[in-house]
């Protein structure tokens, strides 16, 4: 394979990889809130990931989190400038 080949076929998947639909990451989704006050244990699965992290007090909140709370444990948001 020359190197003219390889930068054809280059050429060719580029605008094919830009057709795809795009994993978004958490940092890339909208800013929806912010994490005012954590009691207990609190977990957070950010967008499409299964990966789960502890929340923490002053944590961002983005489109497409999921929150968990443990026994006896809560979490106080603020969303969209309203406390939740």
């Amino acid at each position: 394979m020359t190197r003219r080949d390889l930068l054809r076929g280059l050429g060719l998947l580029a605008p094919a990889l830009l057709l795809l639909p795009g994993v978004t990451s958490a940092q890339d989704a909208a800013r929806v809130g912010t994490v005012t006050c954590v009691s207990g244990h609190v977990i957070v699965s950010r967008g499409t990931s299964n990966e789960m992290s502890t929340l923490k007090f002053k944590d961002s909140l983005f489109d497409h989190d999921r929150i968990g709370t443990g026994e006896r444990s809560s979490a106080r948001l603020l969303l969209g400038g309203r406390p939740w």
